[in-house]
């Protein structure tokens, strides 16, 4: 067998093991509630239909969705006042917001409301005490990808074209960003920041230790909340990637203890082993961003397969991380 064909075995046998375990992640889901109803902001106000007429009855229509607008994409405090009328018309005549208007009514026929609705299912599911979102979609003018409070969030359609918009190259938002920026991640990015805002890190956790322990926790609880998807999805990760954790695995977990980082508090090597980026300054340029986050992920995934009893509340609720790396019995050879 040539190397080309032992690469593609590998690849293959790869390919199979991300595949591998879905179906034990999936789970019935009857009697488990979801998110009520997805309003499409971008529908009830348009640049087509932007007058004083038409934006009062999107006030009156939608009194909680009109003020989310206000607050969080116009940043005003009041709906019922000539202000809010006049930049939702300064708003919605931008050139910028009119071609963004165009290209989001073209691509999002169906806001993906499915997607959405059956994460939370699962959320649900694993976390039946937590209150559910208010979830709009909209247009932002280019503004964050998500836009939330805490009992509402904002999807901003323009930030989820395609890895290849030419919009984004216009913006000079860097390729390794543009890859996240595409429709399918819309579900779980809503789904990741409703969990962080359920489990937020203490301001208190400063030390690199708490941030991976952290970032793995919501990778593998994301894992389970998409029970159909591969087990690269959460993390955002090509198969190349994943195999090259997977290889490298090893010797970047050696690196952080021999190296001593892993109770340093510097925010900038959390932010270098933690944050987006094109590769993990730490180790090889051929590593992808974020190998702290896989790391966290390995280390949880021991520490459950070590916690069979363990449910993912109870997992989200464990916040030390030194106890949670200790009993994960985490020892890569």
């Amino acid at each position: 067998m040539n190397i080309r064909s032992l690469y593609l075995l590998s690849l293959l046998t790869l390919t199979l093991c991300l595949s591998c375990g879905t179906n034990s992640r999936d789970v019935a889901t009857e009697g488990a509630k979801t998110v009520e109803n997805i309003v499409h902001i971008q529908k009830m106000i348009t640049p087509q239909n932007a007058t004083p007429e038409a934006i009062d009855l999107f006030v009156h229509n939608d009194p909680k969705g009109s003020l989310f607008f206000a607050q969080q994409v116009l940043r005003v405090g009041a709906v019922k006042s000539p202000e809010f009328t006049s930049l939702c018309q300064q708003f919605l005549s931008d050139s910028v917001v009119m071609k963004a208007y165009n290209v989001v009514d073209s691509l999002f026929q169906d806001g993906y409301d499915d997607k959405i609705s059956d994460a939370f299912l699962y959320f649900n599911h694993y976390f039946p005490n937590k209150p559910l979102p208010e979830i709009y979609t909209l247009v932002s003018g280019f503004n964050e990808n998500l836009l939330y409070n805490p009992i509402q969030i904002g999807v901003s359609l323009e930030k989820y074209l395609g890895e290849n918009s030419k919009y984004y190259t216009m913006l000079g938002i860097p390729k390794y960003k543009q890859a996240m920026m595409k429709p399918s991640r819309i579900p779980l990015d809503v789904v990741d920041v409703w969990l962080r805002m359920q489990y937020p890190l203490s301001i208190k956790k400063r030390k690199l230790i708490d941030h991976i322990i952290y970032e793995g926790k919501i990778l593998y609880v994301l894992s389970y909340l998409f029970p159909k998807q591969e087990i690269n999805y959460p993390i955002g990760y090509t198969t190349q990637q994943w195999e090259w954790c997977l290889n490298s695995e090893v010797g970047m977990w050696h690196y952080l203890v021999d190296q001593k980082l892993l109770f340093k508090s510097d925010p900038l090597l959390i932010r270098k082993m933690i944050g987006p980026s094109p590769f993990t300054n730490f180790f090889t340029t051929k590593s992808p961003g974020q190998c702290g986050r896989w790391i966290g992920y390995k280390i949880i995934q021991s520490y459950m397969q070590n916690h069979r009893d363990k449910t993912l509340e109870e997992l989200m609720w464990q916040t030390n991380a030194s106890k949670v790396l200790n009993a994960s019995n985490y020892a890569p050879k």
